[in-house]
């Protein structure tokens, strides 16, 4: 069971849990996390299962068509990626009181062997991503207000 800011109680089920084997940059006894899907939006919660602590996350290909992280050997190993089609990656997501000027980080994606449930959150060299992505273009911002 975790406490979860809103959903109360959930009972997590252990073969939904990722493990982080060093925890994530910032919070390196956080070692394993649950992602929570938001339901009618597109954000996961990804929640830690060892404390409170959590953090806002997107599959960033909902997005940004167009992004691009080039997994290194060291990260393919670490999680022992076979394929991937296992791989899912997160972006952690700053809201804002106004949703549309809600940012991603896109310089240190997390990656997630779907298959054995491991995880890294990585720092990219791609200099040309933001740790404050707007992650809502005019477009997407008027289309989702009409609905």
């Amino acid at each position: 069971m975790i406490q979860t800011p809103y959903f109360g109680e959930v009972e997590i089920e252990k073969e939904k849990m990722v493990k982080f084997e060093k925890g994530i940059p910032g919070f390196q006894d956080e070692t394993q996390f649950v992602f929570i899907e938001l339901p009618e939006t597109p954000f996961f919660i990804m929640h830690s299962t060892q404390s409170e602590l959590y953090f806002f996350v997107i599959n960033p290909y909902q997005f940004i068509s167009d992004y691009e992280v080039l997994i290194t050997d060291a990260v393919v190993e670490a999680l022992d990626i076979e394929n991937s089609k296992d791989v899912a990656i997160y972006n952690i997501v700053t809201l804002k009181d106004d949703i549309y000027q809600s940012t991603a980080n896109l310089q240190a994606p997390i990656i997630v062997n779907a298959k054995n449930k491991k995880g890294k959150q990585v720092i990219l060299n791609q200099t040309s991503y933001s740790i404050r992505q707007p992650i809502f273009t005019q477009q997407t911002a008027k289309k989702a207000s009409s609905e």
